[in-house]
Protein backbone atom coordinates (compact mmCIF):
# COMPACT_ATOMS: atom_id res chain seq x y z
CA UNK A 1 0.00 0.00 0.00
CA UNK A 2 1.49 3.25 -1.15
CA UNK A 3 1.33 6.57 1.07
CA UNK A 4 -0.98 9.25 0.32
CA UNK A 5 2.43 11.35 0.06
CA UNK A 6 4.24 9.38 -2.23
CA UNK A 7 1.36 9.02 -4.81
CA UNK A 8 1.54 13.11 -5.32
CA UNK A 9 3.81 14.19 -7.97
CA UNK A 10 6.55 17.06 -6.92
CA UNK A 11 4.77 19.60 -9.07
CA UNK A 12 1.51 19.36 -6.84
CA UNK A 13 3.63 19.28 -3.61
CA UNK A 14 2.33 22.16 -1.12
CA UNK A 15 4.74 25.22 -1.18
CA UNK A 16 6.13 24.68 2.12
CA UNK A 17 6.97 21.39 1.32
CA UNK A 18 8.37 22.92 -1.62
CA UNK A 19 10.26 25.29 0.14
CA UNK A 20 11.80 22.89 2.85
CA UNK A 21 13.08 20.10 -0.28
CA UNK A 22 14.57 23.11 -1.51
CA UNK A 23 16.35 24.25 1.71
CA UNK A 24 17.57 20.50 2.26
CA UNK A 25 18.51 20.63 -1.49
CA UNK A 26 20.25 23.41 -0.86
CA UNK A 27 21.90 22.02 2.33
CA UNK A 28 22.62 19.01 0.60
CA UNK A 29 24.49 20.84 -2.34
CA UNK A 30 26.50 22.90 0.26
CA UNK A 31 27.88 19.66 2.41
CA UNK A 32 28.70 17.85 -0.90
CA UNK A 33 30.81 21.29 -2.20
CA UNK A 34 32.45 21.46 1.56
CA UNK A 35 33.03 17.16 1.29
CA UNK A 36 34.72 18.18 -1.85
CA UNK A 37 37.03 20.98 -0.37
CA UNK A 38 37.22 18.16 2.81
CA UNK A 39 38.48 15.95 0.39
CA UNK A 40 41.00 18.26 -1.68
CA UNK A 41 42.51 19.40 1.81
CA UNK A 42 43.11 15.99 2.88
CA UNK A 43 44.96 15.20 -0.08
CA UNK A 44 46.94 18.06 0.17
CA UNK A 45 47.47 17.55 4.31
CA UNK A 46 48.51 13.70 2.86
CA UNK A 47 50.77 15.30 0.12
CA UNK A 48 52.44 17.14 2.59
CA UNK A 49 52.59 14.84 5.33
CA UNK A 50 54.30 12.48 2.83
CA UNK A 51 56.62 15.51 1.87
CA UNK A 52 57.77 15.68 5.09
CA UNK A 53 58.04 12.04 6.03
CA UNK A 54 60.60 11.92 3.04
CA UNK A 55 62.37 15.33 4.65
CA UNK A 56 62.17 13.92 8.14
CA UNK A 57 63.40 9.79 6.87
CA UNK A 58 66.30 12.49 5.04
CA UNK A 59 67.06 14.29 8.18
CA UNK A 60 67.49 11.03 9.84
CA UNK A 61 69.43 9.80 7.81
CA UNK A 62 72.07 12.72 7.81
CA UNK A 63 71.81 12.66 11.48
CA UNK A 64 72.99 9.08 11.49
CA UNK A 65 75.38 9.76 9.15
CA UNK A 66 77.21 13.04 10.66
CA UNK A 67 76.76 10.85 14.29
CA UNK A 68 78.99 7.94 12.91
CA UNK A 69 81.41 10.41 11.34
CA UNK A 70 81.52 12.24 14.99
CA UNK A 71 81.92 8.83 16.66
CA UNK A 72 84.84 8.13 14.42
CA UNK A 73 86.53 11.79 14.46
CA UNK A 74 85.92 11.32 18.83
CA UNK A 75 87.99 7.63 18.18
CA UNK A 76 90.42 9.12 15.84
CA UNK A 77 91.05 12.14 18.29
CA UNK A 78 91.39 9.74 21.38
CA UNK A 79 93.63 7.74 19.72
CA UNK A 80 95.79 10.39 18.69
CA UNK A 81 95.89 11.61 22.38
CA UNK A 82 97.28 8.16 23.23
CA UNK A 83 99.83 7.91 20.43
CA UNK A 84 100.85 11.99 21.78
CA UNK A 85 101.62 10.80 25.40
CA UNK A 86 103.05 7.83 23.88
CA UNK A 87 105.37 9.69 22.50
CA UNK A 88 106.24 12.50 25.04
CA UNK A 89 106.79 9.60 27.64
CA UNK A 90 109.23 8.32 25.11
CA UNK A 91 110.50 11.76 24.81
CA UNK A 92 111.17 12.40 28.47
CA UNK A 93 112.57 8.63 28.64
CA UNK A 94 115.09 9.54 26.10
CA UNK A 95 115.85 12.75 27.44
CA UNK A 96 116.44 11.36 30.62
CA UNK A 97 118.51 8.76 28.78
CA UNK A 98 120.97 11.33 27.31
CA UNK A 99 121.18 12.95 30.86
CA UNK A 100 122.23 10.17 32.42
CA UNK A 101 124.88 9.39 28.99
CA UNK A 102 126.22 12.50 29.66
CA UNK A 103 126.39 12.68 33.58
CA UNK A 104 128.37 9.25 33.54
CA UNK A 105 130.61 10.82 30.74
CA UNK A 106 131.47 13.89 32.47
CA UNK A 107 131.78 11.72 35.20
CA UNK A 108 134.16 9.77 33.53
CA UNK A 109 136.03 12.20 32.14
CA UNK A 110 136.37 13.86 34.94
CA UNK A 111 137.68 10.94 36.81
CA UNK A 112 140.13 10.43 34.24
CA UNK A 113 141.33 13.46 34.50
CA UNK A 114 141.63 13.12 38.40
CA UNK A 115 143.44 10.36 37.76
CA UNK A 116 145.67 11.66 35.68
CA UNK A 117 146.27 14.66 38.45
CA UNK A 118 147.59 11.79 40.53
CA UNK A 119 149.58 9.99 38.04
CA UNK A 120 151.79 13.30 37.81
CA UNK A 121 151.50 14.07 41.39
CA UNK A 122 152.84 10.87 42.73
CA UNK A 123 156.24 9.64 41.48
CA UNK A 124 157.48 6.71 41.65
CA UNK A 125 161.04 5.87 41.80
CA UNK A 126 162.31 2.81 39.91
CA UNK A 127 162.93 -0.62 41.92
CA UNK A 128 166.90 -0.30 42.26
CA UNK A 129 166.56 3.37 43.79
CA UNK A 130 164.49 2.20 46.81
CA UNK A 131 166.93 -0.89 47.11
CA UNK A 132 169.85 1.13 47.04
CA UNK A 133 167.85 4.19 49.28
CA UNK A 134 166.94 1.26 51.96
CA UNK A 135 170.06 -0.10 52.61
CA UNK A 136 171.96 3.08 52.64
CA UNK A 137 169.38 3.82 55.36
CA UNK A 138 170.10 0.67 57.12
CA UNK A 139 173.35 1.63 57.01
CA UNK A 140 173.00 4.17 59.18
Amino acid sequence: MESPVQSIPPEQYPAEVKKCIEELQGQSATILNDLDKMQKQKEQVQSEIAKLTLDLNKIAHDQASKRRFQLDLEKTIFETEKVYDTLVERQEAYEAMVAAQRNFEQRAQSTSKSIRKRKKAVTFKPKKELQSTETVTSDD
